[in-house]
């Protein structure tokens, strides 16, 4: 998984990640519970949730790997992070 997925899916799985992360747990939606789960996970689940939900698992890995991921979001989305 490195490799950004280029797709309507994988853009929006990047915004819900997103407000997961910004929800601090409070947020109960099926996407919120999803990231909570695959953050969890050990390798070998995360391989299995990768295969029901690659685009959102891809999403994930670009965030805990990429130290600008914030930035590069909020800038695809044309707002910043002031």
């Amino acid at each position: 998984m490195n490799k950004k997925i280029n797709s309507e899916r994988y853009e929006m799985a990047e915004r819900e990640l997103y407000f997961w992360q910004h929800s601090r747990g409070r947020s109960t939606n099926f996407h919120s519970m999803l990231y909570a789960l695959i953050a969890k996970a050990d390798i070998r689940n995360k391989a299995r949730l990768a295969l029901a939900f690659p685009e959102e698992c891809e999403a994930y890995y670009n965030w805990v790997t990429t130290g600008d991921y914030e930035m590069n979001f909020l800038k695809k989305a044309g707002g910043s992070n002031d």
